[in-house]
Order: C-alpha cells, then structure tokens, then sequence
C-alpha cells in the first residue's frame, strides 16, 4: 500500500515482503518486511527524492513475548528443516541462516495519525499494528490486535 501525507510531501509505503520457496532453486526465500518513506521533491529529475526505509528491530523473543504471531519463526524453519516429515523435500538451510525476525513481519497497509507525527502500519498476518515516530523516524512500539474491534496497546 501507498499512502501520502495530508501535503503529499510524504509517500510512506508498506513494503510486505512476503516469502516464496523457490522450488528450481530449492530454497525459500523470505523477504524482510519494513516502510519506505519516500519525500519531495518528486517531479524534479534532477534531484530524486529522498527514501528512507524503516525496518523493524524486535527479535523472535521479543515478539513472542508481545504476543506477536509469527508464521514461521526461526524454531519453526529448524522443524521444517531438520525434524519433519517433509524435511528432505524441502530446504530451508538459506532461510535460517540469513533469518531475522523481520522477515516475519509482513506490513500491508498505512495510516497516518491526524497530526501526522505517527504513521500506524497493519500487519494484517500478525495481528499487529507498528507505530512509527516521523520526527525520529523509527519504531515506537508493536501492538497485538487481540480483537477485531481491540487493540491491546
């Protein structure tokens, strides 16, 4: 998703990257989830605009400890790997060892707060909203959705 501030100076994109096995290659690629700002100007060919990614700190145990889901965490990718049924059709040796926790986090949707110093960002897959701090522009907190219509902040 791409969303502009209330001036469109501010592009903030929700970058998902989602995982794929890539069966030719056998191996499972899983991308880092993380927001890209990008800002003015943007119509000046001559100067580009300024992107700036915001990429997620927490660890597993972090998460975990939040109540974050995390659809395959690093102890999930040895099980598959090394303890399943389908451990030798499947190698996921790639994914555990450039495995961070922020490739389990998968951004889909933006929201800007109403004084525009927050951008809110629905892991829809984790059940949780990220809220970033535009005047530092990092990480503020990870909330769990433990409800529909509730958020546990």
């Amino acid at each position: 998703m791409i969303l502009s501030n209330k001036d469109c100076t501010i592009l903030a994109v929700a970058n998902e990257g989602e995982g794929v096995y890539l069966k030719e290659q056998q191996f499972l690629l899983n991308r880092e989830g993380s927001v890209s700002l990008i800002k003015e100007p943007f119509l000046d060919a001559s100067t580009p605009p300024t992107v700036v990614t915001i990429e997620f700190p927490w660890t597993d145990d972090e998460l975990l400890e939040k109540g974050i889901h995390l659809p395959l965490s690093e102890k999930a990718l040895e099980y598959w790997d090394d303890h399943s049924d389908i451990a030798d059709d499947l190698n996921f040796s790639l994914a555990r060892v450039m495995y961070k926790a922020a490739s389990q986090l998968e951004p889909e949707y933006v929201a800007w707060s109403a004084n525009e110093k927050y951008l809110l960002v629905g892991l829809q897959e984790n059940s949780a909203l990220v809220k970033i701090n535009m005047e530092t522009e990092e990480c503020d907190g990870i909330y769990r959705c433990v409800s529909f219509n509730y958020l546990h902040f």
